[in-house]
């Protein structure tokens, strides 16, 4: 009997570290985008395998979609972050992420912003509000599914349909209200 429970305890640990290897750069993205500060992300990133970890190993609860799974661990994780700070009063920093002290950096974010269907893009883009940005980040940025979504945002599946069709919509209001604007002003 301990040899069985050893092989599955080794089979639990072999399975966690695909799961830490596979998604640990996602989680990680997915925090940095929302607290823009290296070390924080890195915390809040440990924090979320922590969970993720004890869960695992303790069957806690089904995990049927990982990757949703451990975003949904993130995206709370992030909240509780964000409230902390507010209790704490802290003010965010003037200093620029590390990503953003190259020289090149502004350079290349301004001629991005010249191509007009980028240019399109961030117009669209800054009409929505958070819950609408983390949507289709969630989407488009971490390529996740209807069900993983809705295990995130804990909804049904058909709601997510609905409020992507409603969010593609409103995204095709903004550009189609842009274009007649930029066509009148021309």
């Amino acid at each position: 009997m301990t040899v069985i429970k050893y092989q599955s305890q080794f089979v639990l640990k072999k399975t966690f570290t695909e799961i830490y290897d596979k998604y640990y750069s996602k989680v990680y993205r997915y925090i940095y985008s929302c607290l823009l500060k290296q070390e924080d992300a890195e915390d809040v990133t440990s924090e979320v395998f922590f969970a993720f970890l004890d869960s695992f190993f303790n069957k806690k609860e089904n995990i049927e979609h990982p990757s949703a799974f451990l975003l949904k661990i993130a995206r709370n994780r992030v909240m509780n972050f964000r409230n902390k700070a507010i209790n704490r009063h802290e003010e965010a920093t003037e200093e620029l992420p590390e990503d953003c002290k190259e020289d090149n950096y502004f350079v290349k974010e301004e001629r991005s912003l010249k191509n007009p269907e980028n240019q399109r893009m961030f117009n669209i883009i800054k009409h929505l509000s958070f819950e609408e940005r983390e949507f289709l980040e969630l989407r488009y940025a971490f390529d996740l599914k209807n069900p993983e979504i809705a295990s995130i945002l804990n909804i049904n599946e058909k709601a997510v349909s609905a409020r992507y069709a409603r969010l593609l919509d409103k995204c095709r209001r903004i550009d189609q209200e842009s274009s007649n604007v930029n066509f009148a002003g021309a």
